[in-house]
């Protein structure tokens, strides 16, 4: 994450990460894409095999303007969007 970023567990499989400074979705779409990346590298595990996992991302663009809670439960509403559509999608909206 970039300095002054912060990253959640909300619960679950559920994660949060506030990234400062973007506010354009063409930003937001390569900073998902690599995170997403990131995610899903092989793992290698102690007896010599790899693991992997996936992400499906759920990106807010705020302005600074959306109050932290809402910002939380429109972050919420956009992750029930996208995991329907499959493993490591990205689905990014401005509240």
């Amino acid at each position: 994450m970039p300095a002054g970023c912060l990253t959640a567990r909300l619960g679950g499989d559920e994660f949060v990460g506030c990234v400062v400074g973007v506010r354009r979705e063409v930003d937001a779409a390569a900073y998902t894409t690599r995170m997403s990346a990131l995610i899903s590298r092989p793992i290698r595990l102690t007896d010599g095999d790899h693991c992997s996992v996936t992400a499906t991302i759920g990106a807010v663009i705020s302005q600074g303007r959306t109050p932290p809670a809402e910002l939380l439960a429109s972050v919420d509403r956009v992750m029930y969007r996208a995991k329907p559509a499959g493993r490591g999608n990205v689905l990014i909206v401005e509240p």
